[in-house]
């Protein structure tokens, strides 16, 4: 199987992490879902804003907003996230329909 080569090194953690805050609005209620505090869902994010060198989310005293990029981009990563979960998913899944197959019961 040949192998994929990016030009960024993918960081699943603050990419998780600025899912979780668009889809749910904010960085601590991606932090409620994500088990980890408000603090570092926001370095998490701001991590991958600085690695792509574009801003992601509005910092404001009353709470965080989606910038315009932000907003273009959170369908894409939501429906990333469901697919990956979907394959998890698949994963078990096959496992479990293995098992059966196997148990000589």
């Amino acid at each position: 199987m040949p192998s994929l080569t990016y030009s960024h090194k993918l960081d699943l953690k603050a990419m998780s992490a600025f899912e979780a805050s668009a889809r749910l609005g904010g960085f601590s209620k991606a932090a409620t879902e994500l088990k980890v505090t408000p603090e570092r869902v926001a370095a998490l994010v701001r991590s991958l804003e600085i690695q792509y060198g574009a801003e992601l989310f509005e910092r404001h005293t009353s709470g965080e907003k989606l910038t315009q990029l932000g907003k273009c981009i959170k369908a894409e990563f939501i429906a990333a996230f469901d697919a990956i979960e979907q394959a998890a998913q698949s994963i078990s899944n096959n496992f479990l329909l293995q098992s059966k197959e196997q148990d000589p019961t």
